[in-house]
């Protein structure tokens, strides 16, 4: 039965790592929050025991917290979540991330595709320091928009989008290693599966460090 006709199943998940270079997830989450309204989309916010930003993801009604149980890094915590996602679509970005205004919509209409991964530009948030912008060279200079539609070899993992029916053969390699997009990718890959870059799907990096 399709997901939308079912009462509580979810067509997207956002899974939300929490990064050790920002405290304060609470601008990430409000938008996500607001976008997820009236619409059939969860929230799971992922972070290590005792990480301040836990308990601010706590104070949102629309979020799931998922609190690991030993120190684990980002895509560690991306895999805890995208092993509990419940939806057909599951997509994963960091606290230090903000989506564009119409970034879960169109999550939803990207994935009318057949493409197993869709990911799109991570862009730089002004103000930012010189470090701030050299953490973004070195780390999403690839992502920076304007982007075209097209097909690729890697979406990012801050901002990558998949379907879940496509990871069914990777749970039990997200379980024992996370969610480490490279590898994903990879596999989708030697499977057949396309990826593409969406040019809509925007999300702004707010942090100076890379995660961890």
């Amino acid at each position: 039965m399709d997901a939308a006709l079912v009462p509580d199943v979810p067509m997207l998940t956002v899974v939300v790592g929490a990064s050790e270079g920002q405290l304060d997830p609470a601008p990430c989450l409000a938008v996500l929050s607001a976008q997820a309204r009236g619409r059939a989309v969860e929230i799971l916010f992922v972070g290590n025991h005792g990480h301040p930003a836990v308990a601010v993801a706590r104070r949102f009604p629309a979020v799931t917290v998922i609190e690991s149980d030993r120190l684990r890094l980002v895509p560690e915590l991306w895999g805890l979540g995208v092993l509990r996602a419940r939806s057909p679509i599951v997509a994963i970005t960091i606290s230090g991330c903000m989506p564009g205004p119409d970034w879960v919509p169109g999550i939803l209409a990207a994935h009318a595709s057949s493409d197993a991964a869709i990911g799109g530009a991570i862009e730089q948030a002004e103000p930012a320091s010189l470090v701030d912008w050299a953490v973004y060279f070195v780390r999403y200079a690839s992502y920076m928009g304007p982007l075209a539609a097209r097909a690729v070899d890697d979406v990012p993992g801050d901002n990558g989008t998949y379907k879940t029916a496509a990871l069914a053969e990777d749970r039990a390699l997200i379980e024992r290693d996370g969610f480490w997009e490279t590898a994903i990718n990879r596999r989708l890959r030697a499977r057949g599966e396309t990826l593409r870059m969406a040019p809509g799907l925007h999300v702004w990096h707010k942090i100076g460090r890379a995660h961890v």
